[in-house]
């Protein structure tokens, strides 16, 4: 547009707002539709103030979104009019003019086009090209504060969703409260609303989220943020304030799952007489509508019987919640952690652990829940495995004890409770396909939807979608039940051959089996099962003949399950000590262990073990009769030797304070190249800490530093060393892997970590960076050197584990040629975790692409709220030159329309 005048701009405001910007604005509400639509609230947690904040929604508007961003960018290279008047260069003296000379952009409806394009970034969940694009605007709309002050407050939102805190609040103390005006004064509240709930400082949002409620007028949001609020102050503890808020919600006849949960909710606040309470629970029980629902109901009448401590019938009730669940959903996961909760408490860990294992599979990892209840669904899944092997082997040696005619009443009358469990079961799945088919009537009624078009609407991989994942999970349970990952899962009872005299029985047996083979009768005594007959019954949970089969006798048979019963055993006595600070508990397994299998082989592990745990309960005086015994009669052993100092406990407490610092130390060599210095301190750390959790990633950094200087070989023995010594460490997985693609023929990449060629080139581009002839503009150029940036407001320690992943996963996929790994700070509260020596930028967004799929480190991005950023060297020198990661962020606002501009 070459022509500035009065008429020209007022033409190209309004073909501006009413063509292109409408047409995108029409997108972006579809866009915030679809994020609505797709949300899923758990609503027995505190909800986020806006969907967005679960980011998975973002990809349900991604097209509109994107529609939107193109449609801006139409706008902006169309419609905007950067010629300023003449007649301000003419006059530029009369007052009439003073407030247009010294604008960048005289369409006086550009700013909303700017505005709607990063807030289509923002709900599109590119929060930092969002911040990019919003700092745009403050810069470049100056004469418009309340644009500016609307822009920062835009900011904050994204550094929230980012889990930049510390930033946000920063930003946000630099506003002043006072001198906001219109719509600015709301927003601030909402922005401040959304803030003290991402700290989880419930409390202190009450009265800001009080103020967004009163301004609100957006209806959905109005009745969102009313539920929250009724939540905030039942989180508070203000009952009556929780009790009317939830009644005035329901009043506005919110969407029919909010109005539900609004009443449970409100039912749960227990302030009325409890028997009225529970009378109208079971009304709503009773109502055909709530039949989806009735895992709620249920667990709300549990809750009732919990709040008066009666934990029998809050069991019973929070059962029939899981038993009528027909959704699978967040709703049952809540119930499952309560029952977990309390079997947990009353330290019944076999009940816990299919409680929090279900759950688990249940939650994402952004609930509040998902940490704890992931953690001990992982030790009590590990305590179940040992637990059930003593209890089978101790089962059958008690069987292989018995006259055969008390054997087979003991197997007739556990067959007998086993037929009926399946029949209780069966008539449990029976009642659910009832309801299931009552609920299809009403489920034909929704519109046809494509095959998968629900589902997984973004068109991800499966093994991408979490939600995905669980659909197929609940699927698989359905046809195979939960069946443990492992050789012959399909064989529910492998046990058949577990005492087998010779190794090819189990696949004799299985060839003898035919499709169906269903006895007509049961024999009446243990001679009557003929080999026609026990081979016929080897499958058939309901014949002696398979439990017949399972018993010891031989004395070979019953060494190997003393064998099975010892290690197992010993096992517990660990997890109970090491894992779940039940000492007592260890204390019993591991004595339990002496008495049984005394001279076993794992009996110096014991007596160490049980040594290890009296020492914690103080009882000094067992615990030096139990060091004398293992002194005395394994005094060859390891154990034997490290007790053997008088001030083993000493020492230990001095490896406590010191094995992470030398690790740390230990680690930095390795990726300086330092690998004598690697190699030292790991004989240093063998000959004093030789019993320490570290010792195999000790190990694991010796053996990488062996594979970059020394044989192929060499680097084998030490693998298989470590894998000897610690089969079952955290880094046993990646050392299999490495040891695979030795022997598929790629050898590890010698000398330095990064080559000599490349750290040549990098030297070059640093003494390019701070030389003379270093230009003090950000660069476009994509086929430099660049790095990946993964940008934390975590201290630098919490990103160790990160990094160590990520040098894992390099070695593993790059034995060829690696990368540098640093961690530094990038301004004074954020630290970044680089990846550099990449030659251009296709290789370093091919490299993100390539981390974001490997499952250990996606999980640790998550926990660290990172946010990756690939910048060339020159561009990231210039931070080190007074440019901020924010100016390069506005920078790549520019880039990027300019780019889309050019395309168009």
């Amino acid at each position: 547009m070459n022509k500035n005048t009065l008429t020209t701009r007022t033409v190209q405001s309004i073909n501006t707002r009413f063509n292109i910007y409408f047409n995108g604005k029409v997108s972006y509400d579809e866009g915030i539709k679809a994020i609505n639509d797709a949300n899923k609230d758990d609503y027995s947690q505190i909800i986020p103030m806006y969907p967005i904040s679960k980011h998975e929604n973002a990809k349900a508007g991604t097209s509109q979104f994107n529609r939107t961003i193109e449609k801006c960018r139409k706008a902006i290279k169309t419609r905007s009019m950067k010629t300023k008047p003449a007649n301000v260069r003419k006059k530029s003296g009369r007052k009439s003019n003073k407030n247009i000379a010294p604008k960048e952009e005289y369409n006086p409806f550009m700013h909303e086009v700017w505005l709607l394009l990063a807030k289509a970034e923002f709900h599109k969940a590119d929060f930092l090209g969002a911040v990019g694009t919003f700092n745009y605007i403050s810069r470049h709309f100056k004469e418009n504060e309340d644009l500016g002050v609307t822009s920062q407050l835009w900011v904050i939102r994204s550094y929230a969703e980012m889990g930049w805190i510390y930033e946000a609040e920063e930003l946000l103390s630099k506003i002043v409260q006072k001198n906001l005006i219109g719509d600015n004064i709301t927003l601030y509240s909402a922005v401040y609303t959304d803030l003290l709930l991402k700290k989880h400082q419930y409390r202190e949002a009450i009265p800001f989220l009080e103020k967004v409620l009163e301004k609100e007028k957006d209806k959905s949001l109005k009745m969102r943020f009313s539920f929250l609020l009724a939540q905030l102050y039942q989180y508070a503890g203000n009952k009556p304030k929780a009790h009317e808020q939830y009644s005035q919600l329901i009043k506005k006849n919110p969407p029919y799952e909010m109005d539900f949960n609004a009443r449970i909710s409100r039912a749960s606040l227990f302030t009325g007489n409890m028997s009225d309470i529970r009378k109208e629970l079971n009304r709503m029980i009773k109502n055909f509508n709530n039949r989806d629902y009735l895992d709620q109901l249920y667990y709300t009448l549990g809750k009732s019987y919990l709040h008066e401590k009666d934990t029998v019938r809050a069991l019973e009730n929070f059962q029939e919640a899981v038993d009528n669940s027909t959704r699978n959903g967040l709703d049952k996961a809540a119930v499952l952690i309560s029952m977990g909760d309390i079997y947990y408490l009353k330290k019944e860990y076999i009940k816990a652990q299919p409680c929090y294992d279900e759950a688990s599979k249940i939650i994402s990892i952004e609930n509040d829940d998902y940490q704890r209840v992931f953690n001990r669904a992982e030790v009590l899944s590990e305590l179940v495995v040992q637990y059930d092997m003593v209890q089978l082997q101790d089962s059958l040696q008690r069987l292989s004890k018995m006259s055969d005619e008390d054997r087979l009443k003991s197997i007739k009358l556990y067959i007998a409770k086993l037929e009926e469990e399946e029949k209780l079961a069966a008539e449990r799945e029976e009642k659910m396909r009832l309801r299931e088919e009552a609920n299809q009537e009403r489920a034909q009624q929704v519109a046809f939807t494509p095959i998968g078009a629900g589902v997984n609407p973004q068109g991800e991989w499966y093994f991408y979608n979490p939600n995905l994942i669980r659909s197929g999970q609940t699927e698989f349970q359905k046809k195979w039940g939960r069946r443990k990952l492992e050789d012959n899962w399909r064989r529910l009872n492998k046990s058949t051959v577990l005492f087998a005299e010779t190794h090819d029985n189990e696949s004799h047996a299985e060839e003898q089996l035919p499709n169906d083979s269903i006895p007509q009768g049961q024999p009446e005594n243990i001679a009557e099962l003929t080999q026609e007959t026990e081979d016929v019954a080897l499958e058939d949970s309901k014949n002696p003949a398979f439990y017949l089969k399972q018993i010891p006798v031989t004395a070979e048979q019953i060494e190997l399950s003393n064998q099975l019963w010892s290690e197992a055993l010993y096992n517990m006595g660990v997890v109970y000590k090491d894992k779940l600070d039940e000492y007592q508990l260890a204390i019993l397994s591991l004595e339990d262990y002496i008495k049984r299998f005394e001279n076993y082989p794992l009996e110096p592990d014991a007596l160490y073990q049980l040594y290890l745990t009296l020492i914690k309960q103080g009882d000094n005086i067992n615990a030096e009769s139990i060091r004398l015994k293992l002194v005395e009669k394994y005094n060859e052993s390891r154990y034997a030797q490290i007790l053997a100092n008088p001030n083993y406990i000493e020492t230990k407490q001095k490896m406590l304070v010191e094995q992470d610092s030398i690790y740390k130390e230990t680690y930095a060599a390795f990726n300086k190249n330092e690998f004598e210095t690697v190699f030292r301190n790991v004989k240093l750390f063998e000959e004093q800490y030789p019993m320490s959790d570290l010792m195999p990633k000790f190990l694991f950094l010796k053996a990488l530093s062996i594979g970059k200087n020394q044989s192929q070989d060499n680097f084998e023995i030490a693998l298989n060393k470590l894998l000897n010594d610690y089969p079952d460490s955290d880094v046993s997985s990646i050392s299999k892997d490495i040891l695979a693609l030795i022997k598929q023929g790629r050898e590890a990449q010698q000398g330095t970590t990064q080559g000599t060629l490349l750290a040549r080139r990098e030297e070059q581009q640093i003494a390019d960076l701070n030389g003379d002839t270093i230009s003090l503009s950000f660069s476009a150029d994509k086929e430099t050197m660049h790095r990946v940036m993964l940008i934390s407001s975590e201290p630098e320690e919490s990103m160790f584990e990160l990094q160590f992943q990520l040098a894992v996963f390099n070695f593993s996929r790059f034995l060829l040629k690696d990368f540098e790994l640093n961690i530094g700070k990038i301004d004074i509260s954020r630290n970044a975790l680089f990846v550099y020596e990449f030659d251009n930028y296709e290789d370093a967004a091919w490299y993100l692409q390539a981390i974001s799929e490997d499952d250990e480190i996606v999980k640790l991005m998550k926990q660290l709220k990172t946010f990756p950023l690939v910048m060339s060297e020159h561009n990231f020198g210039l931070l080190k030159n007074g440019f901020t990661i924010d100016d390069y962020l506005t920078y790549k606002v520019e880039l990027e329309n300019t780019t889309e501009i050019d395309k168009n």
